[in-house]
């Protein structure tokens, strides 16, 4: 939980081609100004720069294209700036550094992924079986017991791998404990409660803390 952050469904609503950055606002040469164009989503907002440079493509001869597109989907943050659709080019997106998720109003996305070694981490694969540095089984409520220890082959395993860039800090202390857990010192770690979140999980309506009815209550997940 980071003071100030927030859940950007608009991010989360894109379809894949539309590669979404959370709270990021990425630069590039406007060429449509979103103070003119206003779209009802970040979705209508991806769509938007996709047609932009299908039509830029058709031109004789080409024309410069949207691949970046900014929006403003805050509605307490962007106030009259909401609903704001940018579209922008960049003739090299991912040639430098891209603060990603430092931006709170803004949701972006681009026409080409990011490369896979970008410093920003946005384009790395999901972690694969071999390459995860921790895996987790889900509980099986019915039976109060998580699949790997029912002998099932069977059932849903989430593998991450820690970013190699970014919480330093953060970083270090998980792992620490995942040093631990090889070590023995943490054998048997497990989720121990997953709860439903709140309507308000993460809402810019919502104040911003820990207690019942702020943005980020307490207690949701044991580990």
């Amino acid at each position: 939980k980071v003071k100030g952050a927030s859940v950007d469904l608009a991010a989360a609503a894109c379809a894949p081609h539309c590669y979404a950055l959370a709270h990021t606002e990425m630069h590039g040469s406007p060429l449509v100004w979103g103070a003119n164009h206003r779209t009802p989503d970040a979705s209508a907002c991806c769509a938007a720069c996709t047609e932009h440079r299908r039509l830029a493509s058709e031109r004789s001869p080409p024309g410069k294209g949207c691949n970046v597109w900014v929006f403003c989907n805050s509605q307490k943050l962007c106030l009259k700036q909401q609903g704001e659709c940018w579209l922008k080019h960049h003739n090299d997106i991912w040639a430098s550094e891209v603060s990603v998720g430092t931006s709170p109003r803004w949701t972006t996305g681009t026409a080409v992924r990011a490369p896979a070694n970008h410093s920003s981490g946005v384009g790395g694969e999901p972690a694969t079986r071999n390459s995860a540095q921790l895996r987790l089984s889900v509980l099986d409520v019915s039976a109060g017991t998580l699949t790997r220890e029912r002998g099932l082959s069977s059932g849903l395993w989430l593998h991450l791998r820690i970013r190699e860039k970014g919480a330093t800090r953060a970083r270090a202390r998980i792992l620490k404990v995942l040093q631990l857990g090889i070590e023995g010192g943490c054998r048997g770690c497990a989720l121990l409660a997953a709860r439903t979140a709140p309507a308000q999980w993460g809402s810019d309506a919502a104040a911003d803390g820990l207690a019942d009815g702020e943005r980020w209550p307490a207690g949701r997940a044991l580990l």
